[in-house]
């Protein structure tokens, strides 16, 4: 099965948050400390949710499609818009792709979040 290519629109995304995924296991001990350890040595991150503002229903579709393939379960490249670095993500649970109608002539807006897997 090959995964299909992640949609690249014509317009670049609003400015969207990266936020580096706590790996730290916590256990709360009977004296009262906090004992805590790695639960994996590579760190990850979380892309967004972001957000292209404007996009044609052809460029809408294309999103739409690419989620219906993938969904949040399946791993594909994405590349950072601004780095131009390739990582490894999927859809986050409550972050696939979500479209709205802006405007009038069939412009979308489409918002999603990605983690690093």
């Amino acid at each position: 099965m090959t995964i299909p290519a992640f949609p690249t629109p014509a317009c670049s995304p609003n400015e969207f948050d990266s936020a580096p995924v706590d790996a730290s296991i916590r256990s709360k001990m009977e004296a009262g400390y906090l004992q805590t350890r790695p639960r994996f040595t590579r760190s990850t991150r979380t892309f967004g949710p972001i957000t292209y503002p404007v996009l044609l229903a052809a460029e809408a579709a294309a999103f739409d499609a690419h989620d219906a393939a993938v969904g949040s379960w399946l791993i594909f490249a994405w590349t950072h818009p601004e780095t131009g670095t390739s990582h490894q993500v999927r859809y986050t649970e409550t972050g696939r792709p979500k479209s709205r109608r802006v405007g009038t002539g069939g412009i979308r807006s489409v918002t999603f979040t990605l983690e690093e897997v």
